[in-house]
């Protein structure tokens, strides 16, 4: 009797769904490197993926859903905001020309991009540059108000 060798699948059942991923062939092993599997996921599209990070459920997908998922939700959010304030700046109230910005409090998550809780409106460029320059802070916006107020006082008197 001749001793066939098993094919090595490097612990994936080919029969077994792995979240939204389907096996379809192992990849050739490349020396040095971690076996890696093709998958097909539920989207269609298929996609070379690690072995390990599929047994251990880090990934369940591959990661198309997630992306267009949170894109559309981004473009919704931002049209409910837009409806909500007239397609006008939050500031200036001047009708939107170009594309708004979404402004956000910095202090909220500086280090990441922002999240929804922290967004405070939508605005044109320049109040949206103007808040910028003046850090987000009440207390210069303040003091630019009186310094505003003092010179057209001076100026209305003489």
């Amino acid at each position: 009797m001749q001793n066939e060798r098993q094919p090595d699948f490097y612990g994936i059942d080919p029969t077994k769904k792995y979240g939204q991923l389907v096996p379809v062939f192992p990849l050739e092993r490349v020396k040095g490197c971690r076996p890696k599997w093709m998958f097909e996921c539920d989207c269609g599209s298929r996609k070379a993926i690690r072995v390990d990070y599929v047994l251990s459920g880090h990934t369940k997908s591959c990661d198309h859903f997630h992306r267009n998922g949170l894109r559309s939700q981004r473009r919704m959010f931002r049209e409910k905001l837009l409806a909500s304030q007239g397609n006008y700046c939050a500031i200036c109230r001047e009708p939107f020309t170009a594309t708004p910005e979404v402004d956000h409090d910095h202090r909220c998550c500086p280090q990441k991009k922002m999240c929804v809780k922290c967004v405070r409106g939508l605005l044109c460029e320049t109040c949206n540059r103007g808040l910028g320059m003046f850090k987000d802070s009440l207390d210069l916006l303040l003091n630019a108000v009186e310094y505003l107020r003092r010179f057209n006082e001076q100026i209305c008197q003489q």
